[in-house]
């Protein structure tokens, strides 16, 4: 069927009469070539539209899940990393309701082992840059750079900050943003 009403749209689209440079040419020329555009357009659309319940048949519904929290079928590396994240979410929530509390648990400080789980945070304004490069996954040049430039500065104020005067890129950018949390002394 679609061979037939291919076979007769390329017809149409031969007797359109047209100029040297292929432009459809008087009132007959445009009628039909717009006839043409629109066939082609109908026919590619009814033929995508019959393939739905032909893929269906062949392939079934995929239906892709998203890792979630504790959903049932997750991969456990997976629920272990989003279980971190979820930490540092709540630890950073803690710290800036709770400064005082934050520096009790010491949050951000993998260096000084306590007993709070922050899922992986590291201070940025306070901890030694062994544990920024480490907790951060940043060569230990770039951690040091960070230090130095805090010892400059005093203590950072936003991440922006960081990155602008420690000159740090983009991917070690985002796995600053990632684990580091700035807290005031």
């Amino acid at each position: 069927m679609y061979g037939l009403i291919a076979a007769l749209v390329a017809a149409v689209a031969a007797l359109t009469p047209v100029d040297r440079h292929g432009n459809p040419v008087g009132a007959t020329g445009r009628t039909l070539s717009t006839i043409v555009g629109a066939a082609a357009v109908a026919v590619m659309a009814t033929g995508c539209y019959q393939l739905i319940a032909l893929r269906r048949t062949v392939y079934g519904r995929v239906i892709s899940p998203s890792p979630t929290v504790g959903s049932a079928g997750t991969d456990p590396v997976v629920a272990a990393f989003l279980a971190a994240r979820s930490r540092r979410d709540e630890s950073r929530s803690l710290a800036q309701h709770d400064p005082g509390l934050a520096h009790d648990l010491r949050i951000g400080r993998p260096d000084l082992p306590g007993p709070y789980d922050d899922g992986g945070l590291v201070d940025l304004n306070s901890a030694p840059a062994a544990a920024i490069a480490s907790t951060c996954s940043l060569e230990p040049a770039l951690a040091e750079h960070i230090v130095a430039t805090r010892r400059e500065l005093g203590s950072f104020s936003s991440f922006s900050e960081i990155f602008a005067f420690a000159e740090v890129e983009e991917g070690a950018a985002t796995r600053i943003q990632e684990h580091g949390i700035l807290l005031l002394k």
